[in-house]
């Protein structure tokens, strides 16, 4: 499993890092903390995958979203996000 993000502001580099646990349960929520020392506002793509299959989806508010869709101007007001692994990626290994 390979957890990817990305910020996006026009064409700059980003050092960022991010915190999340060593495991997780399917369908569940689990916390991700992402911390770039940047104040400037940041779109931010988070998705679970391995080899070329996404098996995630993001908390956006209320709201569960595809990875496929970047979560407009999310950084830094959030630098804690909640994606959840679906059941289908477990079922599949």
């Amino acid at each position: 499993m390979v957890i990817s993000i990305f910020l996006i502001l026009s064409a700059k580099a980003l050092d960022f890092n991010f915190d999340y646990p060593n495991s997780v349960i399917q369908d569940e929520e689990f916390s991700l903390n992402l911390d770039a020392n940047e104040d400037n506002e940041y779109d931010v793509k988070i998705f679970i995958h391995k080899d070329s299959k996404e098996y995630s989806e993001i908390l956006s508010g209320e709201e569960w979203k595809s990875p496929k869709y970047y979560l407009i101007s999310a950084y830094p007001e959030n630098k804690e996000f909640n994606p959840s692994v679906r059941n289908s990626w477990l079922s599949s290994q």
